[in-house]
């Protein structure tokens, strides 16, 4: 079952944000250390804006995506997807495909015309997926992550919903 996560979610939200940081630091923005500093009600703010959603297997969190929208009313047509991330004993499963049928058709739903999301350069496999789901290589940001042993590029990708 996937649905969106609300202020009832906590664990179940802190746990898959958490093991993503953990298992993956290299595929997104924020730090373990930042999110595991965070006080509860900042981790209930999350899940009272912004959509976020959890796929659960026997009542387990598996998977989990976010939807954020443009605020300007000149870009608000447009969201970007956020913290995707799937449990490593459930990937090549689908559960991927289907997370990413319930965002899309969300944005959908809200009249959006455009997905965005920022994948590192180097994440082939994540880049594939994303093609596969109709997502485009629109710019490359040099540089878009610092790493303790360098940098990493981060590959920009737009998909179109109208």
């Amino acid at each position: 079952m996937i649905r969106r996560l609300d202020a009832s979610d906590l664990a179940a939200f802190k746990h898959l944000r958490l093991m993503s940081l953990e298992l993956e630091p290299e595929n997104y923005a924020s730090t373990h250390a930042e999110w595991a500093a965070m006080s509860d009600h900042e981790w209930r703010h999350y899940l009272t804006g912004e959509p976020i959603f959890a796929a659960f297997e026997e009542e387990k969190p598996v998977a989990l995506a976010g939807v954020i929208h443009q605020k300007r009313d000149r870009m608000a047509h447009r969201a970007s997807v956020a913290m995707v991330f799937v449990v490593p004993e459930r990937r090549g499963s689908g559960l991927a495909d289907k997370m990413m049928d319930r965002v899309v058709g969300y944005a959908r739903g809200c009249g959006l015309v455009q997905l965005e999301l920022t994948v590192q350069a180097g994440n082939a496999r994540a880049v594939r997926f994303y093609e596969r789901l109709g997502f485009q290589r629109y710019g490359l940001l040099p540089r878009g992550f610092r790493e303790p042993g360098g940098y990493v590029d981060d590959l920009l990708m737009v998909l179109a919903l109208d």
